[in-house]
């Protein structure tokens, strides 16, 4: 993408730097996960620093952890963190260059099949005016509204794909607090960002960005911490409960605490937050499929790419590839291109649908 936007520029003008920031990321896993964390290092390339104990934590990541925890820190080049606005713009930005369109402000208000057309109604948000495109090819990639937009042509969708809740809170130091930290500490603060626990809630954070002081805005939330929706379009303005923020004060304090970091809950301010939805499927992988006939005959000219389960952003250009790829015949004989694109695929989705009502 990044290589097409800059084809016949006089200078390059985008870079993969513009996406992603790079950074060590720590992984925080328990004794018991430690089969699961063998098979993972196991001949891996990806640089990393591995402390099983509480000793080599200290001595590697000036680290104070407990005798049940393991910590494992990679670095690798576009490892760190992901901005997910400006990838949007930039592939915005590719659909443009390559001759195609963005309609912006439009709403998706129904999609049916007529004689092997797809008709397309959409509504602008702004003015209320209804429009109606025709086209005999179509992607379906809109999130959590997918199992609503398809549900006239694979209703099947609605029950293998579930939205739920998560929150995202934002979290800052209080000023005093950060100013008494020595400059080695702050750099620790830094240096150790992002960060996923790898327990049974999943906290992660990252840093957000650095205000005008150069505090670090610290984004925080829980991957497993899901919950029911009673209206989708209503749930972007749910606010924050004081136990989600509390949560996200005591779960950030306790990894400072591991960094050795002289800051607690009560040094921490809750500058924001907001609620998102996660498309859930049954086995937390997405589909990147064409659509069934008949429940089990291929639609070749409909694909549904849906049910991200909270890993939209960083897999979004592997399935858009494989999207195309289904959309217009391309073939790659890769074996984990195959790999991948099985687990994601039809075949996986006759599976799906066939134990709906099991």
């Amino acid at each position: 993408m990044i290589d097409f936007l800059n084809k016949g520029e006089l200078k390059e003008l985008y870079s993969m730097q513009d996406i992603y920031t790079t950074s060590p990321v720590t992984n925080i896993y328990t004794q018991s996960q430690l089969n699961d964390i063998e098979n993972l290092v196991d001949g891996q390339l990806v640089k990393y620093e591995y402390a099983s104990t509480k000793e080599e934590a200290e001595e590697k990541f000036e680290m104070k952890i407990s005798d049940t925890t393991i910590v494992i820190c990679v670095y690798k080049q576009y490892t760190g963190t992901l901005n997910p606005k400006v990838l949007i713009k930039k592939l915005h930005q590719r659909i443009k260059k390559s001759g195609n369109r963005v309609q912006y402000n439009q709403k998706v208000t129904d999609l049916k099949k007529e004689d092997g057309i797809y008709k397309i109604t959409n509504s602008d948000t702004k003015t209320g005016i209804n429009k109606t495109i025709l086209s005999k090819k179509i992607v379906a990639a809109a999130g959590p509204y997918n199992g609503t937009l398809v549900k006239d042509i694979a209703p099947y969708f609605s029950s293998l794909i579930i939205p739920k809740r998560l929150f995202l809170s934002f979290l800052k130091i209080d000023s005093g607090k950060y100013d008494e930290l020595t400059l080695e500490e702050k750099n620790r603060i830094r240096e150790s960002y992002p960060v996923a626990y790898l327990n049974s809630e999943i906290f992660y954070s990252m840093i957000e960005k650095f205000d005008s002081d150069q505090r670090p805005l610290l984004k925080v939330g829980g991957h497993f911490l899901r919950t029911e929706i009673k209206d989708l379009d209503e749930v972007w303005e749910m606010q924050l409960t004081e136990q989600e923020i509390q949560w996200s004060k005591e779960n950030t304090a306790d990894y400072l605490a591991k960094l050795n970091l002289p800051i607690k809950s009560s040094d921490l301010e809750f500058a924001n937050g907001y609620s998102c939805v996660y498309s859930l499927t049954e086995s937390e992988i997405p589909y990147v499929s064409h659509a069934l006939k008949n429940g089990t005959d291929i639609d070749s000219i409909f694909l549904l790419v849906g049910g991200m389960s909270g890993i939209g952003a960083k897999g979004s250009l592997a399935y858009g590839l494989i999207a195309a790829d289904l959309l217009i015949g391309n073939r790659n004989e890769s074996f984990m291109y195959q790999k991948a694109k099985s687990a994601l695929g039809s075949e996986r989705l006759i599976k799906d649908i066939q134990s709906i009502d099991k």
